[in-house]
């Protein structure tokens, strides 16, 4: 298979990326609650290390942060999904 570069696409950067989502409904002391829960447990060194050494970085952000994240991953990835016609199945 050839790679990005090989088809003419440069600068391509592409990670998998792992996140907690609740319903957008849900209580804001509920999804404070989680996002510090799920922080406590990213951040232990013992489960951090892990991550890092299956070669994955630990991120502990908070709620708006990740949507911001997922916001600019979307925009990112949308117009190459609509030009290929990608959808949902």
């Amino acid at each position: 298979m050839p790679t990005a570069v090989e088809q003419g696409v440069a600068d391509v950067v592409v990670y998998p990326w792992v996140g907690l989502a609740a319903p957008q409904a849900t209580p804001k002391d509920i999804v404070a609650r989680l996002s510090s829960e799920v922080r406590a447990i990213v951040t232990d060194a013992e489960i951090a290390n892990r991550f890092i050494s299956l070669g994955m970085e630990p991120i502990a952000n908070t709620p708006d942060a990740f949507a911001l994240f997922i916001d600019g991953e979307a925009k990112r990835w949308q117009p190459l999904i609509k030009s290929l016609g990608i959808s949902l199945q």
